[in-house]
């Protein structure tokens, strides 16, 4: 018995099987966790090593190539990245995203230990880690003070609130940005040093053996037992100020007459500033599968708690919350799936003029759709952008399959059948139409699941998602809609008229197909006409990874020269804030967070960069941020002294911090690269680039020392306390600790300023030799000033540079790959090899993975249907109408102006299989009136006409499902867009084309 026979014959059993899947999507839809994107956890692992006084080229050759050669032997590789700086080396692998993290991570391990021995002795052990792509600050909360200075505050949120927010659920971790944790600071005065005859080994020696605090064993009695504690821990100024150093001529010399000893910050090397006030940031980071709504909702909900418990002299203030851009971006596709089934419920009844009939299609989609939640929580997805854009496209194809079941069967009903028997036949005749239509739209997005690359991965999601929504509708319009029919619809002696405007459509669509039977070549060659032109198209439409989006916050990147000082770079970062000012005025931008951290721009150790985080206020209340950005673009060009430049955060996540083009030159050695890449600077420098760079440049100042070994030794002076003396008095050493108030704080060994100003400060330091004589530091060295790059990069396994720039205004990342690739092949040496890195990467990946996929698509849809139709020349007929689905998708694009990107791409994907759905109505109907004894001609003339109606209903469902994407604003928008547009514009003008296309098809294919 056919399964919408039993559902007629049984409506109980019907009605539970709906039921039940609206129950399990239901629970399921609980338990979902909300996020922006799909979880994409990248195996990346990295491998870290120290190895103190080391320069960068030291820890290349001795560290990082011997690691280097050890993992190149692992499996899934898919590329290896290492920097090599003084004393630090990094590498970072990034395997194939079918690789698991934990075996990757291993496997790295292995080959780690394997390398230990070949390294050299004095090294650290290398540290391997794995690392967490979600591992960033889902909120900015800032601290300001008009009393206390920053490192009170600080000391106030180690005490009061970071432990509060860090134990919430789904935090991760506490970022603290601007951090001026206490500490005392030793100053050490080299003049007084020398004329006491005290080294820094002295000082080191006498704190150490001062400051400690141990057990001593116990004290045992016949009833009693107690243990013996010595405590010498030194917890304030006046303590430190008092160690003997040594005794001379009766006087003893004290640590307090070679040295300042204050209480201050751990580190100046950095600051936080928001709004132009000094701050303290704590930034909140989420665990990897956490929620980031309820994540964010716990952390302000703690915050209300908080508030009122602050001093009055500290103001607190969220700066930045990605929960906002995520909420609305979320709130805006529900709103348009809302309005999408009404739309779409509006249209259905306007065909049929009937509420029973409409209610019978209408009651699909929410079964449908929740149907789905169930699918999405069985595969660990979330519910997040895509997977609703997901939902939202889909209802105009959910109501497609019981829309032709219940259009068939009114069809039977009018014609004089019982709704019983018209239900059941109805049904029966369609299935094959209904199981052909959802396998078709399932093969097209199955070859998303074989995309490589992380938009592969982004788009996976979307495809299942989409896909599952198809099956349910189809289970649902072979149960419940056949059912629902036998009970709704009441067959009537006159059928009802069709609405005026449909009747006009086919009163002319039955001439002019008349007419196109009769000269079918004017249908092809207008066919093939617009393939031709859409080739041209192809060419001048605009190419990028993903559209701009009005994420409501973009970034200012400040680089000052090489070796620059904090100071300078402050006074940059000033005049940027100066720039930014009357924007706060206009209410456009809310909160700029100014920050200068060694290491939080992923350069550690350097003080010449700054990132601004600069937000914006809410969506209505401003221009849209692309029109802000490009206003200050110029003006910040315009600083002097420094790369000033903005940047807008991508679409698809990827790092914040580094512009959109980076192309990568290898080559053998540094010097050619560092050649090659000026080159290319020069060469491009007519192009709408902005601030093109290079990472490799010889620069950055540095002081090489060189030990006379022969000297040292006559004198009985180690290389090692040379350089302990040299890195305690011009770095700073964290000497020992001490408690204040029930927390630990270190204690900072370091010159005074005025000793670490230039070279010549050298002469102040003396080392004690072996008759403890005070030796001159320039009696033991030689020195040479030079310039360096600060660091040295390789990228699978050859010296590299990347060249770096921002987009001016207007110029996709499309058109600027493609014009630096022509650049640099005319200009450069056919040993220099050129790859991509970032967003640039991202784009070629994304373009060809997805133009294959497209390819693939259209291949499996062909043969699903040569399966179905058990012929291989009859889905010809179909299947030739997808060029022109594809064309009308960018004659839709051109008209519009949007770009060809990765949210565009999709689209065209799904028009592949919006098009052969209505082939298939038309086709397979046709097959049926020929086995029914009418000719080719005869057939496909009344199959045209007959299946007109629905055709008509699904393409305007499925476009006016698209139209509240196209038509909404908000976060998010350009992206929902971009997708959409090409799904309205395409299906709109392919249906109308296919209309006279598959018939002029059909009837060249069957009657050869």
């Amino acid at each position: 018995m056919h399964i919408s026979e039993t559902t007629v014959r049984r409506p109980v059993l019907a009605a539970v099987i709906s039921m039940f899947l609206v129950l399990i999507g239901l629970v399921a839809y609980d338990k979902l966790s909300i996020r922006e994107y799909p979880d994409i956890d990248k195996p990346v692992v990295t491998v870290s090593t120290i190895y103190l006084g080391a320069s960068a080229e030291i820890v290349e050759r001795d560290i990082t190539q011997i690691l280097e050669d050890s993992l190149s032997g692992i499996s899934d590789i898919k590329e290896i990245k290492s920097e090599s700086k003084d004393e630090v080396s990094s590498i970072r692998i990034e395997f194939n995203l079918s690789r698991d993290m934990e075996s990757a991570a291993n496997d790295v391990r292995e080959k780690v230990s394997r390398a230990i021995p070949k390294l050299p002795k004095d090294s650290e052990q290398p540290r391997v880690a794995k690392s967490d792509t979600d591992a960033r600050a889902i909120l900015w909360i800032g601290f300001t003070s008009n009393q206390l200075d920053s490192i009170a505050l600080n000391d106030y949120l180690d005490r009061n609130i970071i432990d509060r927010l860090s134990i919430l659920p789904g935090v991760a971790s506490i970022t603290v940005g601007g951090e001026r944790k206490y500490a005392i600071r030793i100053w050490l005065d080299a003049d007084k040093m020398s004329s006491r005859q005290i080294t820094v080994d002295d000082i080191l020696y006498a704190i150490n053996k001062e400051n400690i605090e141990k057990p001593a064993g116990r004290l045992d009695s016949i009833d009693r037992e107690m243990s013996i504690q010595v405590k010498s821990k030194l917890s304030d100024v006046s303590m430190f100020n008092d160690i003997v150093l040594k005794s001379y001529d009766g006087k003893k010399i004290r640590l307090g007459d070679v040295a300042e000893i204050i209480i201050g910050a751990e580190s100046d090397r950095g600051f936080l500033r928001a709004n132009n006030k000094n701050a303290i940031g704590l930034g909140v980071v989420r665990q990897t599968k956490s929620n980031v709504l309820k994540v964010a909702s716990a952390v302000k909900k703690e915050l209300d708690s908080i508030r009122p418990t602050l001093p009055n002299n500290i103001d607190m203030f969220i700066g930045y919350d990605q929960s906002i851009f995520v909420n609305e971006s979320i709130y805006e596709v529900r709103f348009a799936l809302l309005i999408s089934i009404l739309m779409v419920i509006g249209v259905i009844y306007y065909f049929l003029s009937s509420s029973a009939a409409t209610f019978i299609p209408a009651i699909t989609i929410p079964v449908s759709l929740i149907s789905t939640f169930y699918v999405i929580y069985v595969l660990g997805y979330s519910l997040n952008v895509l997977t609703f854009l997901a939902l939202v496209l889909a209802i105009g194809l959910i109501v497609d399959d019981s829309i032709v079941v219940l259009e068939n069967i009114k069809r039977r009903i009018e014609n004089g059948e019982n709704s019983f028997n018209a239900s059941i036949e109805g049904a029966k005749q369609i299935t094959f139409v209904v199981i052909a239509t959802t396998l078709v739209l399932v093969a097209v997005f199955l070859p998303l699941s074989f995309m490589g690359g992380k938009t592969g991965k982004l788009f996976i999601e979307f495809g299942v998602v989409l896909s599952f929504a198809v099956i349910f509708s189809s289970i649902v319009a072979l149960t419940l809609t056949p059912m629902l029919c036998s009970k709704l619809l009441i067959g009537k002696e006159k059928p009802e008229p069709e609405p005026d405007l449909i009747m006009k459509f086919r009163n002319f669509y039955k001439s002019s197909l008349i007419e196109s039977q009769k000269n079918p070549k004017k249908v092809y060659l207008f066919s093939i006409i617009m393939v031709i032109v859409s080739a041209f198209l192809f060419q001048v439409i605009q190419k990028e990874l993903a559209p701009t989006e009005d994420r409501g916050i973009f970034i200012i990147s400040v680089t000052g020269p090489e070796g620059s000082s904090l100071d300078y770079t402050d006074s940059i970062v000033r005049q940027v804030e100066k720039t930014l000012e009357p924007y706060v005025e206009y209410d456009e931008i809310n909160t700029v967070f100014s920050i200068v951290a060694p290491g939080f721009s992923g350069k550690p150790g350097e003080v010449n960069s700054a990132f601004m985080f600069t937000t914006l206020t809410d969506w209505g209340t401003r221009r849209h941020q692309k029109d802000i950005v490009r206003e200050i673009f110029p003006q910040l060009l315009a600083i002097p002294g420094a790369r000033v430049f903005a940047i807008n955060p991508p679409s698809l996540g990827g790092s914040r911090f580094t512009p959109p083009v980076q192309l990568v030159i290898s080559g053998n050695n540094y010097e050619d690269i560092n050649k090659w890449g000026n080159t290319l600077i020069m060469e491009s420098s007519d192009l709408k680039i902005r601030n093109s760079n290079i990472d490799y440049k010889i620069t950055s100042p540095r002081l090489n020392l060189k030990i006379n070994r022969d000297k040292a030794y006559e004198l009985g002076v180690s290389a090692e306390s040379i350089a302990r003396t040299m890195e305690t008095l011009l770095a700073s050493n964290q000497v020992t600790t001490f408690s204040k108030d029930g927390l630990t704080y270190n204690v900072i060994l370091q010159a005074d300023k005025k000793f670490r100003v230039n070279k010549n400060s050298l002469d102040n330091i003396y080392i004690k030799s072996i008759n403890e004589s005070l030796i001159p530091l320039s009696n033991l060295v030689t020195y040479d000033e030079t310039s360096t790059s600060q660091s040295l990069k390789r990228i699978n396994r050859m010296p590299s540079t990347i060249f770096s720039a921002s987009l001016a205004p207007g110029y996709p990342l499309g058109d600027a790959l493609r014009d630096l690739i022509a650049i640099s092949n005319s200009s450069l040496p056919a040993n220099a090899k050129i790859t991509f890195s970032g967003s640039s990467k991202e784009y070629f990946e994304s373009g060809r993975s997805l133009e294959i996929t497209i390819l693939f698509a259209i291949l499996i849809v062909y043969l699903v249907l040569a399966a179905q139709f058990e012929s291989f020349r009859k889905p010809l007929a179909i299947i030739l109408t997808v060029p022109i689905a594809l064309t009308a998708g960018l004659y839709t694009l051109f008209l519009t102006g949007a770009s060809i990107n990765v949210y565009s791409q999709i689209g065209f994907l799904m028009l592949i299989g919006l098009i052969t759905k209505n082939g298939i109505l038309v086709v397979e109907f046709a097959n049926q009136l020929r086995e029914e004894g009418m000719s080719t001609d005869e057939a496909i003339f009344e199959s045209s006409l007959i299946r007109l109606r629905p055709v008509l209903m699904t393409t305007i469902s499925t476009l006016l499902g698209a139209v509240p994407l196209v038509l909404s604003s908000g976060a998010g928008a350009e992206s929902r867009y971009a997708m959409a547009i090409v799904v309205l514009g395409g299906i709109t003008l392919s249906s109308l084309i296919t209309l006279y296309l598959v018939p002029a098809l059909y009837r060249l294919l069957e009657n050869r």
